[in-house]
């Protein structure tokens, strides 16, 4: 009856097919590499003990120099696939800190800080134990640049589970960067109209900034 279920073709055979790409594509996102390694063995123990799975291993077995060949060219992609999301993570750093450095200056001169004052003060900041840009920075401060070490996890994933992770690429996080790109494009927008509706009343703001500044 269950071997029934797993038959190749059958509703019930895509059926399970899709929760195990569900469960994968979860593992993928939160880079859970021992949960991606139990849906692994589970998902083989049960194939072939009652699916297509005992074929497929004697398909393998009796053309050992093809099935070589194929494993061999999965884990060439895998590791390419890693590259190019490294590539992503690192760079998703670097715009992070630079936005944030951006927006700190910028805030130290609408209060009233030369732009050099306002250098210093972002380098104080980064220098301060216990404060929250030294915190979110810690690792880029005390290295220089993200390192592989610690985000093992994500390289595992990557690489021994790229089918699923370019699916999550291709999918969540081709939504996520459409909006972000939307918000970067229309943040100016935003701001507009902020300023517009507040009117005259951020003369009163900037007149308290001033006055913070001179003490």
């Amino acid at each position: 009856m269950f071997a029934e279920f797993l038959v190749f073709g059958c509703f019930s055979f895509w059926a399970s097919i899709a929760a195990f790409t569900i469960c994968f594509l979860w593992a993928v996102e939160e880079e859970a590499i021992g949960a991606a390694i139990l849906f692994t063995i589970a998902a083989a123990i049960v194939y072939l003990l009652f699916g297509e799975l005992k074929v497929v291993l004697s398909l393998c077995f009796f053309n050992p120099l093809t099935s070589t060949l194929i494993i061999l060219c999965y884990f060439i992609i895998g590791g390419v696939w890693s590259m190019v999301k490294w590539a992503n993570l690192v760079r998703g750093k670097r715009i992070e800190y630079d936005e944030c450095k951006k927006e700190h200056i910028s805030q130290s001169i609408a209060d009233g800080k030369t732009k050099d004052m306002a250098e210093e003060k972002w380098i104080h900041e980064l220098s301060v134990h216990g404060s929250t840009i030294r915190t979110k920075f810690f690792d880029l401060i005390t290295y220089g640049a993200p390192r592989p070490s610690d985000h093992k996890d994500k390289l595992y994933v990557w690489i021994f589970y790229w089918p699923f992770s370019v699916i999550w690429a291709c999918t969540a996080d081709l939504v996520k960067n459409i909006w972000e790109f939307a918000y970067s494009t229309l943040k100016n927008t935003y701001k507009k109209i902020s300023v517009k509706i507040m009117g005259t009343v951020s003369a009163d703001f900037e007149k308290v900034r001033d006055l913070n500044a001179k003490k």
